[in-house]
């Protein structure tokens, strides 16, 4: 992977912030690129998330995801990458029962791809997906865990997860079900885990096959037994729609 160092004149504009980094508009070797430098405020997690990046240059099941261009040093040390800049359409814009569904069907379908390779998404949030050609593409990718490189960011149904269980494997099954349910009733998902017995879910939320699985969801441990469906695969909120 190409490294660049850093050169603050290069800053075309400011693009984005959030509680781990800022994200810049940057000229670099003549190309404009995304910026991404990280809070100077936790080496560990930043010594992390440079053993990350290396790591995600050369994973092929990325290949048509966020494009990590070079890791960025300051001084010699390292502070962020840069990537392709790729402006893209929020796929808030899903406002129907039906596109939810199929977005959620997309991505389900995606993060039992990346299990296979030992990649995690565990936060899923809505504005780290967007709809390419009839394929999710993801972005923040520098959050995933990869291998036993952890997590950077930390959602409520993470640390749900994190309390009760002790391997890894099935976060994202579970992390996947409380976000189906938040996408698509229209709820915080923290808002979901603290009241599950809420009222206030959409009508085709409410049977009573829902109404089990969540309870099950609820008291999700490593010893839980996911329930298969005809074809093997686990059986997620998706199947008991109606």
């Amino acid at each position: 992977m190409r490294i660049s160092n850093y050169d603050k004149k290069n800053i075309i504009k400011k693009i984005d912030y959030g509680s781990e980094a800022i994200i810049y508009l940057y000229k670099d070797n003549g190309e404009e690129v995304a910026l991404k430098i990280y809070y100077d405020n936790n080496k560990e997690a930043n010594n992390n998330k440079e053993l990350k990046i290396q790591i995600l240059q050369n994973e092929s099941v990325l290949n048509n995801d966020m494009k990590i261009l070079s890791r960025v040093y300051s001084n010699g040390k390292f502070i962020g990458f840069t990537s392709k800049y790729e402006p893209y359409m929020p796929l808030s814009f899903l406002d129907s029962r039906e596109q939810k569904i199929y977005l959620l069907k997309l991505i389900k379908n995606r993060y039992e791809e990346l299990n296979t390779h030992r990649l995690y998404i565990g936060d899923f949030n809505i504005d780290n997906f967007s709809l390419e050609n009839g394929r999710i593409k993801l972005f923040d990718i520098d959050n995933f865990r990869i291998d036993d490189l952890d997590f950077n960011i930390v959602d409520t149904a993470m640390m749900e997860y994190r309390e009760r269980c002790k391997f890894i494997y099935n976060i994202d099954y579970y992390c996947f079900n409380w976000f189906a349910l938040s996408l698509l009733s229209g709820i915080e998902t923290d808002a979901i885990i603290r009241d599950i017995g809420r009222d206030d879910f959409p009508r085709f939320l409410k049977t009573p096959e829902i109404k089990d699985f969540i309870k099950k969801l609820d008291d999700f441990d490593d010893n839980f037994v996911i329930e298969k469906t005809k074809d093997g695969k686990p059986k997620t909120l998706l199947n008991l729609l109606k």
